[in-house]
């Protein structure tokens, strides 16, 4: 029953359905501009009164059996490319069927055309596999590709605001994500300055982590440390220690797996939040 997948997907996480969206969807935006370097850009605009996250990239976008495949049916998901934070996973589940809008549109180029995919429909049209798809080929075509995907949550989801605010403030960094803009409630965000070049480089089962540290010390009696994926921030893990010692203000570990997130052996969980 695809309801149960609805009900399955909004509970598999420990914050809000908010902040997860968030997340799974500037993570798909970067996977999809990785292979453009410095000429990738993503825009995130967040809405708090309306629950509606628009982010935009001008990615490799999404010819319609892609996104078909990717974003419509339950369990099917392309394999991420190397290098990726993950793909969507379950985390589709959580967003589209709980969604009261959902709207997508992507431009992808076969051959020597480019291909307008236009996918939209509600929670339940998700749900009952009723979502309407719509794609055109674009004649004398010469603008970029990529992907606009909006998302308006339900109320009956949790949604917190300063998470999903600390979640994409969180993302932006000058150095790990030098394309990515982002506004809240039409507030402009600005990035992060984050360390440029790693302390070391530890080698645990399936990857191996890049320690990067700035800031002033502080006697503290727990570290915070800043958990990445292939560069894209995760979530803070927080360490208590059996006593006061001086650590930098700003501890990352950015995570790179050599593994796919089905291999048993995957340095994080499902959800990514552990």
């Amino acid at each position: 029953d695809p309801r149960m997948f609805k009900i399955l997907g909004a509970n598999m996480y420990k914050g809000d359905l908010g902040k997860v969206a968030v997340k799974e969807l500037i993570q798909n935006a970067v996977d999809s501009v990785r292979h453009l370097n410095l000429q990738g850009k993503i825009s995130v605009n967040v809405d708090n009164a309306t629950r509606t996250i628009n982010v935009v990239d001008n990615g490799h976008g999404m010819l319609p059996e892609v996104m078909s495949k990717e974003l419509v049916d339950i369990g099917g998901s392309y394999k991420p490319t190397e290098g990726s934070s993950g793909g969507f996973g379950l985390a589709k589940v959580a967003m589209f069927a709980n969604s009261e809008t959902t709207k997508i549109i992507s431009v992808a180029k076969k051959g020597k055309d480019h291909i307008r995919t236009t996918l939209e429909g509600s929670g339940e049209d998700w749900v009952n596999k009723t979502m309407k798809m719509d794609s055109v080929r674009l004649l004398d075509y010469t603008g970029e590709t990529g992907t606009s995907v909006q998302i308006k949550l339900s109320p009956a989801v949790t949604w917190n605001t300063w998470a999903v605010e600390a979640q994409v403030r969180n993302t932006l960094s000058k150095d790990f994500m030098p394309g990515l803009e982002a506004k809240v409630d039409g507030r402009d965000l600005s990035p992060l300055e984050s360390p440029s070049t790693p302390l070391t480089t530890l080698s645990i089962p399936g990857a191996k982590i890049d320690l990067y540290s700035s800031g002033e010390t502080f006697d503290v009696g727990a570290a915070r440390v800043s958990v990445y994926n292939n560069r894209l921030y995760q979530f803070d893990l927080y360490i208590s220690l059996p006593q006061a010692v001086k650590l930098p203000q700003q501890i990352i570990a950015n995570v790179k797996a050599s593994l796919s997130p089905e291999d048993p052996d995957y340095p994080f969980t499902t959800s990514r939040e552990e």
